[in-house]
């Protein structure tokens, strides 16, 4: 009875289950680590930006993990493949950026 119970609370929450997975394997470039601290995201807001692995790109990987095209658009994130980009900003004047470009894309 409780594996029954246990393989219909799976099923009822593949993707926590799935999220949870991910995050555990999931290892955080320092990087990334500072951006979640510098955006206050809670321990549930870590959780979620870290199920989505997200990593910062250099201008060519950006651009071909974030592919489509939007018009009159600054586009410095993108979620595709169950995974958030972000780029680069590495300008001075836009410091903070990258972590609010890091909590939308979440």
């Amino acid at each position: 009875m409780l594996v029954l119970a246990g393989a219909v609370w799976v099923v009822l929450n593949r993707q926590f289950v799935i999220d949870q997975l991910t995050v555990w394997n999931y290892k955080p470039s320092s990087d990334m680590a500072a951006i979640a601290s510098r955006a206050s995201l809670n321990e549930r807001g870590t959780f979620y930006l870290y199920a989505s692995r997200p990593q910062i790109n250099d201008r060519d990987t950006f651009n071909s993990r974030c592919h489509q095209l939007v018009e009159k658009t600054a586009v410095l994130g993108c979620y595709a493949n169950r995974e958030i980009s972000i780029f680069n900003v590495t300008d001075q004047r836009l410091d903070g950026i990258r972590e609010v470009t890091a909590a939308h894309e979440m």
